[in-house]
């Protein structure tokens, strides 16, 4: 199975880019993606992270859920919709048949601006699934995916 196994399940949640209210991830630099709309994965009453990236490339799956921020962040919140988007990218995977061990992990949070102890909660927070723990990672509105990635690597 593959990425394209992705695309073909989850048509109701593509969208080209990671956008939400004045805020954006930068995915001009990745060109072999799939973007799915997290609320279009859920049920209504649910909370969800904006963005679930999955790209292939090098023989790994890289995967990135993005939480989008253009105001007030509330770092529990945030924990709580990435967690959520952690569980259903799982899910996907599971559902096209790929293996987690060829797969990497990144969790951030594009926000306009990240108050000092807004930056603190997020060092002091983990996404946590399946025994694994996962740091957040502050980006700016607007910028790159591609380099927040490889600067990780």
């Amino acid at each position: 199975m593959s990425i394209d196994c992705i695309e073909r399940h989850f048509k109701h949640a593509l969208q080209k880019q990671c956008r939400e209210q004045g805020c954006s991830a930068n995915l001009r630099q990745i060109p072999n993606r799939v973007v799915l709309k997290g609320e279009k994965l859920v049920r209504e009453e649910e909370s969800i992270c904006d963005c679930l990236i999955f790209l292939f490339e090098n023989g790994k799956y890289t995967i990135a859920l993005v939480e989008l921020k253009s105001k007030y962040v509330d770092v529990s919140k945030v924990v709580e919709q990435l967690t959520n988007g952690t569980r259903k990218a799982f899910d996907i995977l599971s559902q096209c048949g790929i293996a987690e061990k060829n797969t990497r992990w990144y969790h951030f949070l594009y926000s306009k601006r990240l108050e000092t102890s807004a930056r603190k909660k997020l060092d002091d927070n983990k996404v946590s699934f399946k025994g694994r723990h996962f740091k957040i990672i502050p980006e700016k509105c607007g910028k790159p995916l591609r380099e927040a990635i490889e600067r990780l690597n």
